[in-house]
């Protein structure tokens, strides 16, 4: 299955250089990927209605956004999820490593993944099974600019 694509002219080349950014809201990120402020507004919009976590990974694979659901669900802040990369300390350490090897295979292949894992609140030591997909969102010339990923509990262990 081909990676989900953006409107036409919609995104411009990073030219492959890592960004450094710190956390934003959802339309100053999508704005500094050159998405239209009124489909990244949309998009924060919708991301924070549902009882999903969704979130947003630039090329390398650093998560530059997480919705309102994980921080219910973890205790953990946005901020400290994608500055301080705490949404790791939320997965069991066989999970992880799963995961990490599976995004890294998706990077190379840049086909949809997937996935299944737990999630532990660090807080209440409360353990969720979660099923997840990610795909990769391609500019026009078919090029990866960023990942989404969406996961909804199963239920609880």
């Amino acid at each position: 299955m081909e990676g989900s694509r953006i409107g036409a002219g919609t995104m411009t080349s990073l030219r492959g250089k890592r960004v450094n950014m710190p956390f934003k809201k959802m339309r100053e990120i999508l704005a500094h990927l050159e998405i239209e402020p009124v489909w990244s507004e949309l998009f924060e919009f919708l991301a924070d209605q549902v009882d999903h976590i969704v979130w947003l990974a630039d090329v390398d694979s650093n998560l530059i956004f997480i919705n309102d659901y994980w921080v219910e669900i973890t205790g953990i802040s946005k901020e400290k999820a994608v500055l301080e990369n705490q949404w790791k300390n939320c997965i069991p350490h066989i999970d992880l490593e799963l995961l990490l090897e599976l995004a890294e295979l998706s990077t190379i292949t840049e086909e949809p993944l997937s996935i299944a894992y737990k999630i532990v609140d660090p807080n209440t030591d409360i353990t969720r099974k979660l099923t997840g997909k990610v795909y990769p969102f391609k500019d026009n010339l078919g090029k990866v600019r960023f990942w989404v990923g969406i996961s909804k509990e199963v239920d609880n262990v």
